[in-house]
C-alpha cells in the first residue's frame, strides 16, 4: 500500500512538472516607436523631380531599347520610407510605376521594392559607399510576361547634386552564368 501511495505521488509530481514545463511564457511588451535611423538621411539626395533616360541592350539581339520617365521622389511614413512615383515610356508603351526605399537596421542595408503598370516587379537591396558617392544595388526582376526572374546588379553614382548615372547588368538566373543584358540610365534633376 505504501509503495502504491509513493508511486502515485511520484506520478502526480511528474505530471505536475511536465504541465508546468509546457505552459507558454507570456511576454508583455509594449510597442515603442524605434528611433529613426540616421542612414535614412542618405536618401535625401534622391528627393525631388527627375527626368530619367535609359538604354537597355539585350545580349541576344542587336537592338537597343530606350525608356524615359519623369520621377518624383518624396518622403512618407514620418520620413522612414522614400516613395518614387514615375510616368514614362518604354518604346511605344506608356508606363507608370511606384517604388519604395527604406533602411533595414538589422541587415544594415537599404531595401527596395518597385512595381510598374506592366506588372514588372523589382525587389532588391542597396548599400552606399561614402568614399566615391556610389550606390551598389542588386536584386531581382520578375518578368510579367513569362513569370521568370532575372538577377541584376547596378551602380548608381552621384555625379553632382543634380545628376545620377546608372550602369548595370542583368542575368537570366541568380547563378549569373548567362548574361541577359546591360543597361545605363541618367537621371537629371528637373
Amino acid at each position: 500500500m505504501l509503495r502504491r501511495a509513493m508511486l502515485s505521488v511520484c506520478l502526480l509530481s511528474l505530471v505536475g512538472l511536465l504541465t508546468l514545463g509546457c505552459q507558454q511564457q507570456t511576454e508583455t511588451t509594449t510597442m515603442t516607436l524605434a528611433e529613426r535611423p540616421a542612414e535614412l538621411d542618405r536618401l535625401n539626395m534622391w528627393t525631388g523631380h527627375w527626368r530619367t533616360v535609359s538604354e537597355m541592350k539585350p545580349v541576344d539581339t542587336d537592338e537597343t531599347k530606350t525608356a524615359t520617365a519623369d520621377d518624383e521622389w518624396r518622403w512618407a511614413c514620418d520620413r522612414r520610407v522614400l516613395i518614387n512615383e514615375w510616368t514614362g515610356q518604354k518604346g511605344e508603351e506608356n508606363t507608370k510605376g511606384i517604388g519604395l526605399w527604406t533602411w533595414d537596421p538589422f541587415e544594415k542595408q537599404y531595401v527596395i521594392w518597385q512595381v510598374d503598370s506592366t506588372s514588372m516587379i523589382v525587389t532588391g537591396t542597396a548599400t552606399f559607399d561614402e568614399s566615391d558617392q556610389t550606390w551598389e544595388i542588386e536584386g531581382t526582376i520578375k518578368d510579367p510576361n513569362t513569370g521568370k526572374t532575372r538577377t541584376f546588379e547596378a551602380n548608381a553614382t552621384m555625379a553632382g547634386a543634380n545628376t545620377i548615372e546608372f550602369i548595370g547588368t542583368t542575368w537570366h538566373s541568380a547563378w549569373k552564368l548567362k548574361k541577359a543584358g546591360e543597361f545605363t540610365s541618367t537621371m537629371r534633376r528637373k
